[in-house]
This record gives structure tokens, sequence and C-alpha cells, in this order.
């Protein structure tokens, strides 16, 4: 028997971890730190496993950087977005990779 997933399945299952997808719920971030065993900080204590952050071009663009560790190895190929919208599913790799500590410069960012 195959199972189809829709929404209500998908709500129970959030609804056995605390969670909802309709409901803003107030410490959503920490539920999701404390379950997937990360910490999201805009602190940067030279130390994060993972770092996302705004740089300037010579030319005065606006690029993000993506990368492991604190930001000194990058590899403009693979660690420099020129769209921001690009960096949730960069976020989510980073989380799902198991980083421990995730700098990034601007919490409030969507």
């Amino acid at each position: 028997m195959n199972k189809i997933i829709t929404d209500k399945l998908i709500e129970e299952k959030l609804k056995e971890k605390g969670l909802s997808m309709y409901d803003q719920v107030e410490n959503s971030l920490e539920k999701l730190q404390n379950y997937y065993d990360f910490k999201l900080t805009d602190s940067y204590n030279r130390t994060p496993d993972y770092s996302i952050y705004a740089e300037s071009t010579a030319d005065g663009y606006e690029v993000w950087v993506a990368t492991t560790g604190d930001g000194r190895d990058v590899c403009i190929n693979e660690d420099v977005y020129y769209y921001e919208s690009e960096l949730s599913d960069t976020l989510y790799d980073a989380i799902m990779d198991y980083n421990e500590v995730i700098y990034v410069d601007d919490l409030e960012a969507h």
C-alpha cells in the first residue's frame, strides 16, 4: 500500500516534535537548533564550522559568501553567490551536514 504525503500528515509529524507549519512559534529557531544540534550565531568568534556573510566586490556590487570554516579559504566558483535568495538552500545543507556552529552576519535576514 502506498501512502500519500498530505499537509495533514506533515502537520501531525511536526506536532509530535512540538512544531507546526501553521503557527508562528516564538522559539522555533531554538527548537530547530536543539533538534538538529547546531548553533546559529551572528557573533564572530573565529571558530565557526560554517560561515555565511556579505562582501563587496571591487566595483561595488554586493555578493554573499557561504563556506566551511571561518571564511579564510573561499573558493570563488563554489562559495560566492550573486543572489541572496540562493542562501536558504545553502544554509539548509550546512545544517544537514552537521555543522555545530554556523556564523551568519545578519540573523534577521530572510
